[in-house]
């Protein structure tokens, strides 16, 4: 589930445990750029379903 969160820094996207989401600009054409350590310290949020963000709270 993506959410947008409220924080300091404005409007943010969110994953169901209330981690950052953001876009890696050097993926390109549905390949990813990030692989070994960069996968391991930055999972890549997926979904079989169309992501629809909506306004929620941040978990405690």
């Amino acid at each position: 589930m993506v959410q947008v969160a409220d924080t300091e820094l404005g409007e943010i996207l969110v994953d169901q445990s209330g981690r950052s989401l953001y876009g890696f600009t050097k993926d390109k054409d549905g390949s990813s750029a990030c692989s070994d350590s960069c996968i391991a310290a930055w999972p890549a949020f997926t979904s079989p379903q169309k992501a629809t963000p909506r306004r929620a709270p941040m978990p405690p």
